[in-house]
């Protein structure tokens, strides 16, 4: 299975995700993983996480600040696969406040 080590500004936390089911992350107590209101620039419903495998799972991006993969923006509207080993920016970082970043990696 795979892994989120996320980075928010209550400190960091390691989620796995489950294999077979629609994994919703976003500032809205509605998601599966709640992200810190402190981080503004996250949406109620940022990302979808869809058809995970070993290597990687599906991104559907809802929010309005898209996100970025290892440098690459990725706007609302899009999909993408993200790829295990790779860090993913949640939005983009307003007022000062500290990014959210989660990284992909195989569960242990």
């Amino acid at each position: 299975g795979l892994a989120l080590t996320v980075r928010m500004a209550s400190g960091v936390r390691v989620v796995d995700l489950p294999r077979d089911t629609l994994f919703t992350i976003g500032r809205s107590r509605a998601q599966k993983l709640v992200i810190d209101w402190k981080h503004e620039g996250v949406s109620g419903h940022h990302v979808d996480l869809l058809e995970p495998d070993a290597a990687g799972v599906r991104v559907v991006v809802h929010g309005d600040n898209g996100v970025a993969v290892e440098g690459v923006e990725h706007p609302a509207g899009s999909q993408f696969r993200w790829q295990a080993g790779q860090t993913l920016r949640l939005g983009r970082a307003v007022n000062d406040e500290p990014e959210c970043t989660l990284l992909l990696s195989r569960a242990s």
